[in-house]
């Protein structure tokens, strides 16, 4: 059975507010912890405040006063509770501002057969998306009013929206279908092979100006490429002219609450977003756990076909530059939308890993 839809930006855009809704989605836990972290940052913050304009604890005489800022506080706090649903909409959709024309302009498609659920489309930073796992891996299938959500155990997961859906294979009866295969385990694929046996790890030439190159990760590996990863897109100047309008209105805040208060507000302001940036920094176990494992990066004529040894895969173009970090090199996209690491451990020596960025290299200025 297959659908093919094409989404339209208000589709994409329910379908972030579809995934803040079903419990285990990578989106419902990014948006859990900006619901705990942001109202307690506005807490601290109001204290603060709240401390500085009474000069210390409250007095008697000031007693009055503390009681109002301290219900200030409650309703400023709930107010940013409920509104972060809806600013972690806008957020994921301000960063795919550059990909929505691609995600907006071609066909989705979406196939159940053989107990295998396979996606097609496009995805973010001129990735093509392709996703294909058992039908077993379906963590959550849940009606939305926009669509069909499935969430894999993996916590990714996607929107089929009601455009997909047709008087052959109307919604309940596509839902009772993936149901149905979620209930069903397909024997196990085969291992990959490479022309010479099965593909070690590092980096095997194909003889075409190609080839793949394979990695094994674990836990702290994983912590330690993406941090470095992370740091490596921080010094793009890329980066940060997409995110000029933040800047901007952090610049502003800092500015206006160091002219009213001297050096404590500045105190303060430096500490909040010292606090937030901590907490953006800190990620959680599970997304850690999610970029374990083996993965394969087979480099063709066109594009690299990049699979994880949970049956996922992603079409990713080239281009883009090449970065270096102590432990890997990293491709980091266009903006720093997506960037990917490969670690210097993979390769058996130096000569490999020269052979690796040669053929990169040429393959990122042809």
């Amino acid at each position: 059975m297959q659908w093919q839809y094409t989404m339209t930006k208000q589709e994409v855009r329910a379908q972030f507010r579809a995934l803040t809704r079903v419990q285990g989605s990578i989106a419902n836990r990014q948006m859990l912890r900006l619901r705990l972290i942001v109202p307690l940052v506005v807490v601290v913050a109001m204290l603060v405040f709240s401390l500085i304009e009474l000069g210390g604890l409250p007095t008697g005489e000031q007693m009055g006063t503390a009681i109002v800022l301290l219900i200030l506080t409650a309703l400023m706090a709930l107010l940013f509770w409920g509104l972060m649903p809806v600013q972690y909409v806008s957020m994921q959709m301000s960063a795919l501002r550059r990909s929505l024309p691609e995600m907006t302009s071609q066909p989705y498609r979406v196939t159940l057969a053989e107990g295998f659920l396979t996606l097609d489309g496009p995805g973010v930073g001129g990735q093509k998306s392709h996703i294909h796992v058992p039908a077993a891996s379906i963590r959550t299938i849940q009606t939305d009013r926009a669509g069909l959500v499935l969430v894999l155990h993996s916590g990714a997961g996607f929107l089929m929206p009601l455009s997909a859906f047709s008087e052959e294979a109307p919604l309940p009866y596509s839902r009772s279908l993936f149901e149905e295969a979620m209930k069903t385990r397909p024997a196990a694929p085969e291992e990959p092979k490479s022309p010479d046996g099965p593909v070690r790890t590092g980096f095997v030439p194909d003889g075409e100006g190609g080839g793949t190159f394979v990695q094994q990760l674990d836990r702290e590996q994983a912590r330690l490429l993406l941090r470095e990863r992370t740091i490596a897109v921080l010094k793009t100047g890329t980066y940060w002219r997409r995110k000029w309008p933040a800047l901007v209105l952090i610049a502003l805040g800092v500015g206006y609450v160091t002219f009213q208060y001297g050096l404590v507000g500045l105190a303060m302001m430096v500490t909040l977003v010292a606090v937030m940036l901590y907490a953006i920094w800190r990620r959680p176990a599970g997304d850690f756990d999610r970029i374990c494992g083996t993965f394969t990066l087979r480099f063709g004529p066109e594009e690299i076909l990049l699979s994880d040894s949970r049956g996922s895969s992603w079409q990713i173009p080239y281009c883009g530059k090449l970065l270096e970090t102590p432990h890997a090199w990293v491709l980091c996209g266009p903006g720093g939308v997506a960037a990917y690491s490969f670690a210097k451990d993979a390769f058996e020596d130096k000569a490999e890993e020269q052979a690796f960025l040669a053929m990169l290299n040429a393959r990122l200025d042809a």
